[in-house]
């Protein structure tokens, strides 16, 4: 039986010239991508990840949770000249395994999975051809690569992955002509971010485009020769205006003159009510009003097409999370550290939708049904903060480890603020919340308006007729 097998020898040291390699993982190389997420995306179930090193040379080992996915996450990179995908393989048993690499296609991402057969307790180095990837599938983009995935691992106890490279066996071709034809300008704004649409021409085939704030690079992005791209500029203030400098470059490094593109984001919303329970009847998840109860780890787990992330602040003090919904659905999770929420049955939500629409909330508790969790909002009200308030009633919250989020594509983009769960019976913000009463708040025409089971209520408790 293998335990913990890990190689006695290195992986062969790479041979090819560094200008006709794009390296995703080798001490041999540079890292292309502009940027790395991470060689172990938390996807599903993914396994334990260590650097280790036999010398000066390093690879990257995974083993205990062997059943789920290996996901790489990096700065999208073009491979549109490159002939051959390598990877250097060690398992602890003889099998068969996926890789896929990964670009982004709408509804869905596209992963051309190639199967790997392996042999046990050895380095296997395989080449693939790149036009294999377009043949595992048509979609797969080589001008916009982002991910890396392994699967179907189950049969081993340990694995090792190393000089992970696409390469070309022909030199390039010296090229000093930077790119032609290059326009950019502000495509969309939104309250935290601005999409560039920019277009160039080069021979090459590829362009890398850089947005600059002054001297700081704020975004990059690929795109294909002639074809406009669209680079996303995240992070920014609302309702300010930006001016930047955007350039072309193509793989050699020559570069255009800048382009300037400018606009201002939106203004964003006043800030949510301010949530009145006591902060010992309360576990806060995401509230600046409280204290969390719990680490969250990521704000947007992404299951399936779920929706965009962008973390902001309505003012100075007043943080806010603003999610941007695909057209046609999709999913994501918040994942925190398991946390025993025994006795706060009730889930309090601030939502303030761009687009009239509902949502479906469910906290992922193990050994569970996730169905028996599932609760689904009224229908909420556009550009107002809409209170809303899920009762678990006798419901099991311990371990509870995940929020799930779906149902969601009709409200377009939202903002989310002050989620927590809290005691039976509390008072929440001027209103009792009663058992088996669905309870939701909203403000219209700056008034606080409390409907319970779809009749409408004053702050006074009064009918409104």
């Amino acid at each position: 039986m293998v335990i913990n097998a890990v190689p006695t020898a290195s992986a062969p040291v790479p041979s090819w010239p560094a200008n006709q390699v794009k390296s995703l993982y080798s001490d041999a190389y540079a890292f292309a991508p502009s940027s790395l997420n991470s060689y172990n995306e938390g996807w599903w179930n993914p396994p334990t990840m260590t650097v280790e090193s036999i010398g000066e040379d390093h690879y990257l080992h995974y083993n205990g949770n062997m059943s789920g996915m290996i996901g790489w996450m990096f700065g999208n990179i073009s491979v549109a000249s490159m002939e051959y995908i390598h990877v250097d393989i060690w398992p602890s048993a003889s099998t068969t395994i996926k890789m896929g690499p990964t670009s982004p296609f709408s509804p869905d991402n596209a992963v051309a999975s190639i199967a790997l057969t392996v042999v046990a307790e050895q380095w296997n180095s395989i080449d693939i051809p790149v036009a294999d990837l377009l043949t595992a599938n048509p979609n797969f983009s080589l001008n916009d690569v982002f991910q890396n995935q392994f699967t179907e691992y189950a049969a081993l106890t340990d694995l090792c992955i190393d000089n992970v490279y696409f390469y070309t066996t022909v030199a390039p071709a010296e090229d000093h002509d930077a790119p032609t034809a290059f326009t950019a300008a502000v495509e969309s704004t939104s309250f935290f971010s601005m999409a560039i649409k920019a277009n160039a021409t080069d021979a090459s085939g590829s362009i890398t485009y850089s947005v600059n704030n002054g001297s700081q690079v704020v975004a990059t992005g690929m795109g294909v020769s002639g074809e406009d791209a669209i680079i996303t500029v995240a992070g920014l203030d609302p309702d300010t205006e930006y001016s930047f400098n955007v350039i072309a470059s193509d793989e050699s490094g020559n570069a255009t003159e800048a382009v300037v593109a400018g606009g201002k984001t939106l203004a964003v919303p006043a800030a949510a009510p301010a949530p009145a329970v006591a902060a010992d009847k309360v576990k806060s998840l995401y509230s600046d009003a409280y204290v969390a109860a719990t680490t969250v780890n990521d704000f947007r787990q992404n299951w399936y097409l779920g929706a965009e992330l962008v973390q902001g602040k309505l003012s100075e003090n007043d943080n806010v999370l603003f999610y941007t919904a695909t057209a046609d659905g999709g999913a994501h999770g918040w994942a925190f550290d398991a946390m025993d929420a025994t006795g706060f049955n009730k889930l309090h939500i601030s939502i303030y939708p761009l687009n009239a629409g509902a949502f479906r909330i469910y906290p992922v508790v193990t050994g569970t049904q996730e169905a028996d969790y599932y609760k689904d909002s009224e229908a909420l009200t556009a550009n107002q903060w809409n209170e809303v308030i899920f009762d678990f009633g006798a419901l099991a919250l311990n371990p509870m480890g995940q929020l799930g989020w779906n149902s969601y594509f009709a409200l377009g983009s939202f903002f989310i603020d002050n989620v927590y769960f809290f005691q039976e019976g509390q008072t929440e913000g001027l209103n009792a919340v009663e058992a088996g009463v669905k309870v939701r708040k909203v403000i219209e025409n700056g008034q606080l308006i409390i409907i319970k089971n779809g009749a409408r209520y004053d702050v006074t408790g009064a009918q409104i007729r």
